[in-house]
């Protein structure tokens, strides 16, 4: 287990995809689970679920979802707790 600070309290899924994308669904101790797509300049909440089975289910989505971005590619970045709204964040790949 880690601390508020340190990261996650339970890794659900991380797989890195053909095209350098890593899909990361995590319980966190903020936001409850939620999966986040990682790129070569950041790293981008896009889905919360309310529990494990729906955690699972979206990180297989986001698996074929982010599959399909490209360099260049624009996704919704969650925003968190109250206090950053959400965010249009532009995908990239340095090695596309």
């Amino acid at each position: 287990m880690f601390s508020f600070f340190n990261g996650p309290t339970e890794i659900v899924g991380k797989d890195k995809l053909d095209n350098g994308i890593i899909v990361s669904t995590v319980l966190t101790p903020d936001e409850g689970y939620e999966t986040a797509i990682l790129d070569d300049a950041g790293t981008y909440p896009v889905e919360r679920y309310d529990g494990r089975e729906g955690a699972e289910s979206g990180h297989r989505k986001w698996m074929v979802d982010g599959a399909l971005l490209g360099n260049g590619d624009t996704i919704m970045m969650l925003g968190w707790l109250s206090l950053i709204g959400e965010e249009e964040v532009t995908i990239v790949l340095e090695n596309s």
